[in-house]
């Protein structure tokens, strides 16, 4: 397995490798939650047809094009779009710090509420 090199670490699988029976599914599931998935329209004689977002087609082409640069290429391109993702994260950390800084939350704060939810107490009162 190759990573990402986003530099977080998380794995993908190799090129042409067999996804597991669950993959169709997480797909779809996937695609719903940020609004791929395919669409149903009528047309005027009542038969469905099916369309797909302009997005969706846009980013297949895109995929398409990355598929076919020179691999040299698509490793600068991965490199440029993970340097992009980690300059997003840290600015969206930078925002969420001066929030929890206005609303007086210290990091002892949130070790106890991860604590909490981590371990709940048990009907005894014990922490397990």
């Amino acid at each position: 397995m190759a990573t990402t090199g986003s530099g977080k670490g998380r794995a993908r699988s190799a090129k042409g490798a067999v996804r597991g029976a669950g993959a169709t599914a997480k797909r779809r599931k996937r695609a719903a939650a940020t609004g791929l998935q395919k669409k149903t329209a009528f047309r005027g004689n009542g038969r469905k047809s099916g369309t797909r977002s302009m997005g969706s087609l846009t980013v297949r082409e895109l995929l398409r094009q990355i598929n076919r640069l020179p691999e040299s290429d698509r490793l600068l391109l991965e490199k440029q779009l993970a340097q992009r993702a980690e300059a997003e994260w840290l600015r969206d950390a930078k925002a969420a710090r001066a929030v929890a800084r206005a609303r007086a939350i210290d990091q002892a704060a949130i070790d106890r509420a991860v604590e909490e939810v981590r371990y709940p107490p048990r009907p005894n009162g014990d922490r397990g």
